[in-house]
């Protein structure tokens, strides 16, 4: 057994390992700054210091919280921690230096970065970041609230439509989910299945402040604190008052963990030839679980979320692809009555390109009648001179957005655009065979050569760049670190965040792809 054959045995204990525990706990993802240190404005822990220290350890050296590849993702968190620092009264000179270094890092950006408004705004920032603004001022913090006179108009449009809406058609939406920029009374409809307000522990935090005077509402706190307690859990860290930015993600989770295997090839009649039956049976099982969890009017990213395009699109390309029978009616809920795209949320202030491709791959899956040509110009239309994609509302990479674009098109059959977009792509590869907007990672790494696979795998991708596949091949595997979930926060809800196990699906999985080109 040579030394790939060993890496690749291990790839595959990695994946198994990855999906037979899809779903449980609720889905796992990174710890959140935003939630973490609202949560601790809003319902500290009784030993608040840990989390307060780790809060502090995630500050940037240019002075503000979370990713830089995504900057106007940064201000709620930014803003955030700024606020529970100051809650505090601190008199460490390192907190007070803490406090000084987020207002210095919002000062210098604000204006170029709220100057106009995109599709690639954090979750509910147009009601929260005014809100949280607004407290700045309250305790006397010098913020300048006109940089963002864009967001705070779209927040009162937000608001307005907020307002014409029944509670009842509220609970499990992207409302309740931002329910701390907005919400006053809180009303026990807004709890749902998961024991949370809008599977937002910030929402669930404001919540249980402004519900514990009620004695009427002793039990649904309960309630409501134990789902903390899970989102706690869902982080993986052992740090009480550390929470994710979203919880459960069960169907979310296990839906886009089980895409990059459909992207490989995975479910193709051949692949039966080298995926260890092992491996197999658990890929049955949990597409068992994804055919049990759609439903006519679609799939949320848990049972008590309003059905969304994106994860209801991704559903259908699976279930297709493994000859389960989903009706076309179920994904075309989410084509946009005004224009030729595809929503998450019917009525949503921001598209999502990616939603669109995921789409067209699932209805070119089902061989639909649905004339595609309008969908694939809809996305072309939106292309950049650099030749990709801008990140967008789900995802703040431009690599992940560029090749869900590329294998949307080429699966339904706009095979002309391919060698070019498979030249732009390999312009971005870093000389040591990674791609990375802004740090290397192994998961821009993995979208970009699952899509230059697919495309190699069609006769569309140019023989010149072949030896691209090799150098991305070379450096996964010398990054490979099996059973290592750490890696750059690419997605984006409340700020940029890591789906654990989806992350390390993708990740696994292009790793095997290329080994299994290879020939191993």
């Amino acid at each position: 057994m040579n030394d790939r054959t060993r890496l690749l045995a291990v790839l595959w204990t990695d994946l198994e390992h990855t999906l037979n525990h899809l779903g449980t706990y609720g889905g796992l993802m990174s710890p959140s700054v935003y939630d973490t240190a609202q949560c601790l404005r809003y319902n500290p822990p009784s030993n608040p210091w840990p989390a307060v220290s780790w809060l502090i350890e995630q500050q940037r050296k240019d002075g503000g919280w979370s990713t830089p590849t995504a900057p106007r993702a940064r201000y709620m968190p930014t803003l955030a921690a700024i606020l529970a620092l100051v809650s505090l009264h601190p008199k460490r000179k390192s907190t007070l230096a803490a406090i000084q270094g987020g207002l210095d890092f919002i000062r210098r950006r604000q204006w170029d970065d709220w100057a106009t408004l995109g599709d690639d705004l954090p979750g509910g920032v147009e009601l929260i970041l005014p809100l949280l603004l607004n407290h700045a001022r309250d305790v006397k913090l010098p913020i300048d609230l006109e940089p963002y006179a864009a967001l705070v108009a779209l927040g009162k449009q937000r608001s307005t439509y907020i307002q014409t809406q029944t509670l009842s058609h509220l609970a499990g939406t992207t409302a309740a989910h931002g329910w701390e920029g907005w919400g006053e009374q809180p009303d026990p409809a807004f709890v749902d299945g998961s024991k949370t307000v809008g599977h937002s522990p910030t929402a669930s935090a404001v919540w249980l402040s402004k519900a514990r005077s009620d004695p009427n509402l002793h039990d649904i706190c309960g309630h409501v604190e134990a789902g903390l307690q899970a989102a706690w859990a869902a982080t993986t860290t052992t740090i009480e008052g550390v929470f994710t930015t979203c919880w459960p993600i069960t169907h979310f989770e296990r839906t886009f963990a089980l895409y990059p295997l459909l992207l490989a090839g995975f479910f193709n009649p051949s692949a039966a030839s080298w995926i260890p039956l092992s491996t197999r049976a658990v890929i049955d099982r949990q597409i068992t679980h994804l055919h049990a969890a759609i439903t006519p009017k679609g799939l949320g990213f848990t049972d008590w979320f309003l059905a969304d395009g994106d994860d209801t699109a991704v559903a259908t390309a699976i279930l297709a692809a493994y000859d389960h029978a989903v009706s076309p009616k179920t994904l075309m809920r989410f084509k946009s009555p005004h224009s030729n795209h595809f929503c998450a949320w019917q009525g949503e202030l921001q598209s999502s390109p990616s939603v669109t491709a995921h789409a067209l791959h699932a209805l070119a899956l089902l061989q639909h009648d649905e004339p595609l040509a309008g969908y694939q110009n809809y996305l072309l239309k939106q292309q950049l001179p650099s030749g990709l994609w801008a990140g967008e509302k789900w995802n703040i990479s431009t690599i992940y957005t560029t090749s869900q674009i590329m294998i949307g098109l080429m699966q339904s059959g706009r095979v002309d655009v391919i060698p070019a977009l498979c030249q732009s792509l390999v312009l971005f590869q870093h000389p040591n065979g990674a791609w990375g907007m802004d740090e290397l990672s192994a998961e821009e790494t993995s979208y970009a050569v699952l899509a230059l696979l697919m495309a190699k795998q069609a006769h569309l991708l140019p023989e010149e760049l072949y030896p691209t596949l090799t150098q991305a091949k070379d450096w996964m595997c010398t990054e490979y670190r099996p059973f290592d979930p750490n890696g750059v926060p690419l997605w984006l809800g409340k700020e940029a965040y890591r789906p654990l196990r989806v992350s390390r699906s993708f990740e696994i999985v292009g790793l095997i792809a290329l080994l299994q080109e290879e020939g191993v």
